[in-house]
């Protein structure tokens, strides 16, 4: 799992796909800390829920290396298949705790907050931005290692979850009461960020939730990875 996992990584590196989003989001962290004196809970929220959408990017770009014979070459090398979707996983948590561990420095280096940075701040930080990346995970490989959406529209079909889950909370407000169940299977990013702002125990229920869907999430990502590969 090592060595693939550093194959993939190199792999990343050269083909060079990880710089547009990476880029944006470094751009966006230097845009959002231009003013000084921010509040440290609502910056670490916004830099949180931008996180989201760049790593469904790069996990579709990760998942999306290799293509044909060179593919089947790296599953056969595998001790299980399920391997090969585990270690490019690893590597694009490893990418957004690279660009987490950049939104968190930047602005101390710059000295934009107005106030002292606590332990608690510091906790749900790590809280906020680690389940926006394994939210991210989930979303993007769920349509580029599975066959949800097809090679056709699996950049379109995670572009319209993303922007869902984002409009999460507008769009149970408009929804007719027998249709807002449909909100429940869109990513529960609204309720990650609420966290990073007001703490974990002002929104308990809704963070059991959150590591609910992430555990089914895999599992159901992983199952239907495994399907289109045929493995039982």
């Amino acid at each position: 799992m090592k060595s693939f996992v550093a194959y993939q990584l190199r792999s990343l590196l050269y083909s060079l796909k990880w710089m547009p989003p990476s880029i944006l989001y470094v751009s966006w962290i230097f845009s959002q800390y231009y003013y000084e004196n921010l509040p440290i809970a609502d910056s670490h929220s916004i830099s949180a829920f931008v996180l989201y959408p760049v790593i469904v990017w790069l996990t579709m770009v990760v998942c999306n290396l290799e293509k044909g014979s060179e593919k089947l070459i790296l599953l056969s090398y595998m001790p299980k298949r399920a391997c090969f979707l585990y270690g490019k996983m690893i590597v694009i948590f490893l990418v957004g705790l690279t660009l987490a561990a950049v939104s968190f420095v930047l602005p101390l280096l710059l000295g934009i907050f107005g106030e002292p940075l606590t332990i608690e701040r510091i906790s749900l930080f790590l809280y906020g931005h680690i389940v926006f990346i394994l939210l991210g995970i989930f979303t993007g490989s769920l349509f580029s290692a599975t066959n949800m959406g097809g090679k056709k529209y699996s950049w379109s079909g995670s572009a319209f979850v993303v922007c869902a889950a984002i409009a999460s909370s507008k769009i149970m407000d408009v929804l007719p009461g027998k249709w807002k169940w449909i909100v429940y299977i869109l990513p529960p990013v609204s309720a990650v960020a609420n966290t990073i702002k007001e703490g974990v125990q002002a929104h308990l229920p809704e963070n059991v939730w959150v590591i609910t869907y992430i555990f089914v999430g895999f599992l159901v990502v992983r199952m239907l990875f495994l399907t289109r590969e045929k493995v039982n």
